[in-house]
């Protein structure tokens, strides 16, 4: 969960940091890079959520409520009324990747 924190916040988690330390490092090209980025990050980390959502007694609409207070709105795409929106998987998009 740490990394989508990181990814909200502040618009980048770990795919971006391992894809730029291999684009420099001359291990992908910065289109490679980014291919792997939109495809990975971002993504609610559904595997451990539901034991999250558990031991801390909230509902999935309470946790997404909660993510929403502290996520960067300047990062991400939204509706009209300044929602955030979320794809089927109840994850976010950024408006440009690789700024």
């Amino acid at each position: 969960l740490h990394d989508y924190f990181k990814f909200l916040k502040f618009g980048f988690g770990r795919t971006s940091d391992h894809a730029s330390i291999d684009i420099r490092n001359k291990r992908l090209t910065r289109e490679e890079g980014l291919k792997l980025v939109k495809q990975y990050e971002g993504k609610i980390p559904t595997k451990y959520l539901n034991e999250f959502l558990e031991e801390f007694e909230l509902s999935r609409e309470e946790f997404l409520q909660v993510c929403d207070k502290f996520t960067d709105k300047s990062l991400f795409k939204k509706d009209e009324n300044g929602n955030l929106l979320r794809d089927e998987a109840d994850n976010i998009e950024k408006i440009a990747y690789g700024n």
